[in-house]
Formats: C-alpha cells, sequence, structure tokens
C-alpha cells in the first residue's frame, strides 16, 4: 500500500462526488478539501505544504503558480488537450507527465515522483522549479521574443 495525503484546493462540482468517495473507500484521513482559493497570499503556503502539484486537467497558469512557488507540477500529456504553460514542465527536472486519462498512470507517477524524490533536498527542488519561471517566464524574456518576432518580420 502506497499511500499520500491529498489537499483538494477548490470548490467545483465535483467536490461533493470526491468527499463521498474518500468516505466510501475509507480515505478521509488522507484527504482533505481545502475550499476556494483566490489570493496569492492564500495560495503561496499551500504550494509551500505540498511536494506535488496534481493537475489531472488541462494545467494552464496553476503551472505556473506552483512552479514559482517551488513546487513540482504533474499534468497530464495529450499536449492536443493542454495549456500553453504545460511547456514549463520538465519531466524528471521540476515535474512529470502522465498518460491522459489513465488514473493508473496518475497514480504510478504520483508515487513514482515521491520515490525519486524522496531525498532532494527542498532547496535544491524549489530552485528547479523555478528555474524556469526566471529563465524564461519573465517579461524581459517574453518581450525579447516579442521584439525578435517583429524584427525578422521585416
Amino acid at each position: 500500500d502506497f499511500k499520500v495525503n491529498v489537499l483538494f484546493v477548490g470548490d467545483g462540482e465535483a467536490r461533493k462526488d470526491l468527499e463521498s468517495l474518500a468516505q466510501n473507500l475509507n480515505l478521509t484521513d488522507y484527504c482533505h478539501f481545502y475550499g476556494p482559493c483566490f489570493t496569492k497570499e492564500e495560495l503561496e503556503p499551500l504550494f509551500t505544504i505540498s511536494s506535488l502539484c496534481v493537475s489531472p486537467g488541462e494545467v494552464g497558469l496553476t503551472a505556473m503558480s506552483a512552479l514559482s512557488n517551488g513546487t513540482p507540477v504533474l499534468s497530464h500529456d495529450d499536449f492536443n488537450h493542454q495549456m500553453p504553460e504545460y511547456e514549463a514542465i520538465n519531466p524528471g527536472f521540476n515535474g512529470m507527465l502522465f498518460k491522459r486519462n489513465s488514473i493508473s498512470d496518475l497514480a504510478l507517477k504520483i508515487q513514482q515522483w515521491i520515490n525519486d524524490n524522496r531525498n532532494t533536498p527542498e532547496k535544491i527542488m524549489r530552485s528547479n522549479c523555478q528555474k524556469i519561471i526566471k529563465d524564461k517566464y519573465n517579461a524581459e524574456y517574453q518581450s525579447e521574443l516579442i521584439n525578435n518576432i517583429l524584427l525578422n518580420d521585416r
């Protein structure tokens, strides 16, 4: 048995079903429902206490928020059903990808990430996650890309 604590953040239409499922599977001790969270000040501590941000759907800005806060990201691998931000995930370095719609692969990748990174110092993991944000997802880099496109179109 490989059990992890899961922190559900949000208050979508699936919450009631997830709470019932956790209860039916006797996993309420491992499942925590935080509810809606809209401010950076409220969200940052949630990332800080998390070993992995799991986003089974389109990852979008969740990836940017997690990585900025030093938390690795796990999302699905079907790039035709992803947001552009999925490109920030560097498998094995700052997160992982699982086979879309495969619960078994999702569970396997969570376990693999935790086992592979159990002894990685927190400072190194945070640095790995924040590197892509510092290198590519900042105003200076993005303006340089736009300028290069505009200058090359002349």
